[in-house]
């Protein structure tokens, strides 16, 4: 999926939408981080990039709309 239609994808949810969408992330990004440092490698590299753009694009819309929760995330 090319870059503006993720941002345009993202501008067009709710605040509900965009948070449960960043919890989904987050756990994913966990789970491949988790998987990486068991097996010393990760099966996809670029989708550990993906994953932490996406994560960055969602606080950052967030942020702009000024309702990131101060929970860690």
């Amino acid at each position: 999926m090319s870059k503006n239609k993720v941002v345009r994808e993202l501008r067009e949810m709710g605040l509900d939408e965009l948070r449960k969408r960043l919890d989904e992330v987050s756990l994913e990004l966990f789970q491949i981080k988790g998987a990486s440092t068991s097996t010393h490698s990760i099966e996809n590299p670029g989708r550990y990039r993906e994953l932490k753009r996406t994560i960055a694009r969602i606080k950052t819309l967030l942020r702009e709309r000024g309702k990131l929760r101060s929970e860690g995330n």
